[in-house]
This record gives C-alpha cells, sequence and structure tokens, in this order.
C-alpha cells in the first residue's frame, strides 16, 4: 500500500499547492512512482498552476461511478500525474467529501506514495484530509497569524492520532518584522523542515504554468524545495539538468507576445470549460452546503422559500468545544471560563494580578484616586508586545480532550 503524506495548515495562501506541486514533479523526474491529490474539493486550484482545467476527468465522476479511476488522472508534461475535483460549480451540489475519499483511498494501489493538496480551514474536509493521512506536513509564513494555525493545524493532527513530521516556513524574506524560525519552532512545537525563501522566479514559473524546479531548477525556492523533498523521503534526488525552460524556447514569437498569447487561450479553454454552468441553481447549491451532511442523512433539505436568510440556532462556545473534543463532561463549562479568564488576563495592558475593590465609598476614595494615577503612570520596564503576550499564552499547553492547563 502506497504512503500518504497530507500537506495542510488552516491559513489560506501560505503556499501548500505550490510545495505540493514542486514536490510531486520532483519525485516524478527522479522515477518515484507518485501521485497528487487535491482534497480541496470546493477550490482545487493545482491544475491551473499546472495549466491544466479539471473540469471532466475528475475525481467526483469516479464516485458518482460515471468514469473509472485510471480515466481520472491527469498526466502534466513534465511527467506529474494528479487527481482533482471539477471546478464546474453545479459539481459542488452533489459533493460529498466522504464519498470523494472514499475514491482517494482506492488510489494506493495505483502509486507508490499519495501527496495530498489538503483545503484551507480547519472543517470536514481538512479532517477528512488528515484522517486519511499516514504523515502531516504543515506549512505556515513567518508571520504570527499564519505561525497560530500552524499551531492549530498541528493540535488537530496530534489528536487525530496523526504522525507530524514538522513544518515549512515559506516565502520567507528578510524583513525585521518576520518572526525569527527559532521562534516559530518553539511556538508550535515541532522541528523545522525547511525554509523556503520568497522568490520572484517561483512566481514566474507559476505565471508559466510550470513548477519551479522544472522552470529553473537553480532558482533558491527549487533547491530548498528540493532539500525538503529529500528529507522525507529519505532518498538523494537529482535536479533537471536543463533550466529556464519557460514559454521564449517553445515559442519563434517574441517572449511576452508568446506568453500573453498563452494566457488568453488557457483562459478561453477555462471559460469553456463553465459553458452553462451559469445556469445552475445557485440557490440549491448554497443551501445544499449549508445543510450539509446531517441534512442529507435525516433527509430533511427543504427548498430555500425565496430570499430569505436560513436561520441557524447560536451556538455556545461550550458546546462547539464539547463538539470538538468529544467531550460530554459537564465540568467543561467551567474550564472554557477558565481558559477565558486567563486570555483576559494576559491581555490586560497593566498585567496586574491584582484588582482594586470593586466597592467604593467616600473613607477609600482617596485611597482609588492614588491606585488610579499610579496605573496611569508609565511603566518603569518596557512593555511587552501583544504578540509576545499572545505567544506567552499559546505556550500554555492545553489537553484537548479535558481543556484543562497541563501542569
Amino acid at each position: 500500500m502506497a504512503r500518504v503524506i497530507g500537506i495542510i495548515s488552516s491559513k489560506g495562501g501560505v503556499g501548500k499547492t505550490t510545495i505540493a506541486v514542486n514536490m510531486a514533479t520532483l519525485l516524478h523526474q527522479n522515477k518515484y512512482e507518485n501521485i497528487l491529490v487535491e482534497t480541496n474539493f470546493t477550490s482545487p486550484t493545482a491544475g491551473l498552476q499546472l495549466g491544466l482545467v479539471p473540469a471532466e476527468h475528475t475525481i467526483d465522476k469516479v464516485a458518482n461511478k460515471r468514469m473509472k479511476i485510471r480515466d481520472v488522472l491527469i498526466e502534466h508534461p513534465s511527467g506529474l500525474t494528479m487527481v482533482s475535483f471539477s471546478m464546474v460549480l453545479r459539481e459542488l451540489k452533489d459533493m460529498d467529501p466522504e464519498n470523494l475519499m472514499k475514491v482517494v483511498r482506492r488510489l494506493k494501489k495505483e502509486s507508490e506514495l499519495i501527496i495530498l493538496d489538503g483545503p484551507n480551514g480547519l472543517g470536514r474536509d481538512t479532517v477528512l484530509t488528515i484522517e486519511n493521512s499516514d504523515d502531516i506536513i504543515i506549512v505556515t509564513n513567518p508571520e504570527l497569524p499564519a505561525v497560530v494555525e500552524a499551531l492549530r493545524s498541528a493540535r488537530l493532527s496530534k489528536a487525530l492520532k496523526k504522525r507530524v513530521l514538522g513544518i515549512v516556513i515559506n516565502r520567507v524574506g528578510d524583513y525585521e518584522y518576520e518572526l525569527l524560525p527559532e521562534e516559530i519552532e518553539n511556538l508550535v512545537e515541532e522541528r523545522i523542515l525547511a525554509i523556503i525563501p520568497e522568490d520572484p522566479v517561483l512566481q514566474e514559473g507559476i505565471a508559466h504554468r510550470t513548477p519551479v524546479v522544472v522552470f529553473d531548477s537553480g532558482a533558491p525556492s527549487a533547491v530548498a524545495l528540493r532539500e525538503l523533498t529529500q528529507d522525507i523521503i529519505g532518498i538523494s534526488l537529482e535536479m533537471p539538468a536543463e533550466k529556464k525552460l519557460g514559454l521564449e524556447k517553445l515559442s519563434g514569437v517574441a517572449p511576452k507576445k508568446a506568453h500573453k498569447k498563452k494566457d488568453m487561450d488557457f483562459i478561453a479553454s477555462i471559460k469553456d470549460s463553465f459553458e452553462n454552468d451559469i445556469n445552475v441553481n445557485f440557490r440549491g447549491i448554497l443551501n445544499k452546503l449549508k445543510v450539509g451532511k446531517t441534512a442529507h442523512a435525516e433527509g430533511a433539505e427543504k427548498p430555500a422559500k425565496g430570499p430569505e436568510t436560513i436561520k441557524k440556532p447560536a451556538i455556545r462556545k461550550e458546546d462547539a468545544l464539547r463538539e470538538l473534543t468529544g467531550e460530554k463532561d459537564e465540568k467543561i463549562t467551567q474550564d472554557v471560563k477558565g481558559i477565558s479568564g486567563r486570555i483576559s488576563h494576559i491581555f490586560d495592558s497593566k498585567g496586574k494580578a491584582e484588582k482594586a475593590e470593586p466597592k467604593t465609598n467616600k473613607k477609600n476614595e482617596k485611597q482609588i484616586a492614588d491606585v488610579s494615577a499610579q496605573a496611569a503612570a508609565p511603566p518603569k520596564e518596557k512593555k511587552r508586545g501583544i504578540a509576545d503576550k499572545f505567544i506567552e499564552f499559546l505556550h500554555t499547553d492545553y489537553d484537548l480532550k479535558t481543556m484543562k492547563a497541563k501542569k
């Protein structure tokens, strides 16, 4: 059976797809059989980076028993083999992530390695991606929001009993405001697999719909991606001998004109694949996505009654956490309140552990005024930034089942 590696991050735009595409391409060029599978079913973009429009031969056709599994294996000129979901909007109406994942599991018989390009967020499709992976790679950028999401992704993966190989820090520049690698490693508590630099050559390769490891194997990002892939697979890899496999080599036309013409042809092919797609009942699609699998099972889906917004009952914080952790312990309410209190304490700009007495009267008005004046005075020590305080809070480890701080 094939080994399955899931590349995930709950933060969008960090570069999961770019890393997955280049890893799969590099392995294929070194005769290591693999298949890239896009599990971002609602927004499949890996094919677009390769100049492929996934509209006909897609994984949903196998789930609906309209095609055989080998018919949906798309091959790129570089040799990379991938499987994607349809970009046609009407296909979302009958999308069932669990059925699609059953097809993904069948692909294990077709290759030595399966690389899953995961979706954004921590929804059901992400959980399914993690559950169907043997190992997890988490991608982040050197900024606080992306790093916090990397931490959440790592903890969810461990809660699902999956091995996290480490984190990849992508799009690293030479900027003072970026978090340092050691800071990211300490925060996420996972080893750094690779640091991919911000590289305009990589973006140029995407514009030419060619993976950077093929477009320019000597580019800084291509070298870092090779080292990452070698570390994960455990074999020595060679880069393609030819560099700058750009459009100027494929056409006698001036490079810019050739590039523009290719772009227009590609966009036209995308629009052709969406022909008549605008006639689909979009309200029906949105309602289907909102209702989800539960309504499917109970037969509770009903047609929308005009433009009214579907009202949903408010979700309490305790219920959401109970659903995530599977806990039914009544004490979870107290635990949540305790965590909320800790957050408030850490974000308190005065950093005081003691508070003034809430009761006031004429006798202690002077004392309260003194305390207020002391609080308003500039602190003797340098104030810590909000990022430092937030990192301090995140360093506190909580048990995912009980939501209590570990001692």
